[in-house]
């Protein structure tokens, strides 16, 4: 442990000719006990920020940077970067110039007293997809694990280097958890050949996202890791927020039949600024064909939409992209001929509208002509909802069940390690609310938790912290949502180890 205390003092203050004679003490090394990290014998809260694209071009970061996470409070770095940046041309070999541009900014962290958490972002071949990448071919899983066995070796005695971040956000797109199980150990294995002792921050299946991820596959016999996930519920102006009607259609055999729903919209913590008809068919054996079909504002009595297929899909698409089971049938129709048919479908298919917008809290009819033959399942028109979703604390608590169930189960720690809210998504002043309002969330859960994001080229309404433009100044800083990130970085203060 001394050893890695004194090789990190030296990391910090001597290697990358840090640009003042200031010099930050050695930052303790970090290992998991049960479900909390530890510091010198003491539980630690790592709270920070990502420093996303920080090597790509067009947007920069510089030591003041790392000097304002620090005065601001933050405690840790969670540092994305791209592997074949930092590579020789056509190799896995790390090029020591290029690596250099790593090296500079943990020395910064390490000079102002902050971790940093090191994050493959992309790997060799992918992640996502079970049939390719790591999951499937054995040269690319081989790469990446000698690509962080190259990091292990580089960073394993640093100490401001708190944690390696296996990979951001995999997917075996179909989910093969078992797989994704077997490659993780694999990687595991290859860095605790090289680097025994550091903290390994890994993710579950499914993108790391917060319904599904932390699972029974994310578990790991390596007793020194702490769980991640992302949470992104509510994030953007324009998300899918559900659907309305999928529980009442019609089947067997029918002719030409009217059919008529009102859907209110009308959700307390929901808000849709667009909604798209859906003709739906679930399960369905047999064939629906819908025909004539339109949505209308009940109070105003203004129709939003009206298509007759008479001559084609017109703006309708297939919600399942290029399948058989949906298609044109121009012989077949109510008034004449041309309708949107779907047929032998094993879940759910169908066709969907172009968006359609609509009043906060409006009741909508929607309403068309369904023929049926030998239909099993449901067939119906429905609506799909869009636009935002405005938590709450309760509603934040509610979402995150899941990954505080994985905790407890098996009693580990967990990471936030993105999460976020463009500040265009609801009223003025939401984003700074619902940012705070997630924080709380995270500390009466227990869990550590890093911002997307500081920086990013970009417009300031998005959730860069402090966005820049694309000839390199600055935007404003986004001071209310810096005072709801201080509110939970303050906490730090409280809990770090002297």
């Amino acid at each position: 442990m001394m050893r890695k205390i004194i090789l990190g003092a030296i990391f910090a203050c001597g290697i990358f000719l840090l640009s003042d004679a200031f010099c930050a003490e050695a930052l303790a090394p970090l290992h998991v006990e049960g479900n909390k990290v530890m510091a010198n014998g003491k539980p630690i809260r790592l709270r920070g920020i990502n420093w996303g694209w920080w090597q790509l071009e067009g947007t920069r970061y510089t030591e003041n940077d790392m000097k304002r996470c620090a005065e601001w409070g933050a405690n840790v770095i969670r540092l994305p970067f791209f592997w074949d940046r930092f590579v020789l041309p056509g190799t896995v070999q790390l090029d020591e110039q290029k690596v250099k541009a790593m090296d500079e900014v943990i020395g910064w962290a390490g000079k102002y007293g902050i971790y940093v958490i090191l994050d493959m972002h992309d790997v060799p071949g992918g992640k996502a997809k079970e049939h390719c990448g790591i999951y499937k071919n054995k040269k690319d899983l081989s790469n990446f694990i000698a690509l962080w066995q190259q990091f292990a070796r580089r960073y394993g005695n640093v100490t401001t280097v708190a944690a390696y971040e296996l990979m951001n956000e995999p997917d075996t797109l179909p989910n093969n958890h078992a797989l994704y199980q077997k490659t993780v150990k694999a990687v595991i294995d290859g860095i605790r050949k090289v680097d025994s002792d550091k903290m390994l921050v890994v993710s579950g299946d499914d993108g790391s996202i917060h319904q599904t991820s932390l699972d029974k596959f994310a578990k790991q016999d390596d007793p020194n890791v702490l769980y991640t996930f992302h949470y992104y519920q509510g994030s953007w102006p324009a998300d899918w927020l559900g659907n309305s009607g999928e529980r009442d259609g019609v089947s067997g055999s029918l002719p030409w039949t009217w059919y008529e729903r009102v859907y209110k919209l009308d959700h307390p913590e929901k808000s849709p600024a667009k909604v798209r008809l859906m003709l739906r068919s679930d399960v369905n054996s047999g064939t629906a064909w819908f025909d004539d079909v339109s949505v209308t504002d009940v109070k105003t009595g203004k129709v939003l939409g009206k298509w007759s297929f008479d001559k084609g899909p017109e703006t309708f698409k297939k919600e399942r992209g290029e399948l058989p089971s949906e298609f044109y049938d121009k012989a077949v129709g109510h008034d004449a001929p041309g309708s949107l048919a779907v047929r032998g479908t094993t879940e759910y298919h169908g066709w969907i509208s172009p968006e359609i917008p609509v009043r906060h809290g409006a009741e909508l009819k929607v309403s068309g002509w369904i023929k049926t033959k030998n239909a099993t399942g449901n067939s119906y028109l429905g609506i799909c909802w869009m636009g935002l979703e405005l938590m709450t604390r309760n509603s934040i608590r509610q979402a995150l069940k899941t990954t505080a169930e994985f905790a407890r189960k098996y009693n580990v720690p967990v990471f936030v390690g993105e999460f976020a809210v463009e500040r265009q998504v609801g009223p003025e002043g939401y984003q700074a609310r619902t940012t705070a309002d997630r924080i709380a969330i995270f500390e009466e859960l227990g869990y550590h938790w890093a911002y997307w994001n500081f920086r990013e080229t970009t417009d300031p309404n998005t959730m860069a912290l402090h966005a820049q433009r694309r000839d390199g100044k600055d935007y404003p800083i986004n001071e209310p949502l810096l005072e709801s990130l201080k509110g939970g970085w303050s906490l730090n203060k409280q809990v770090n180890p002297k």
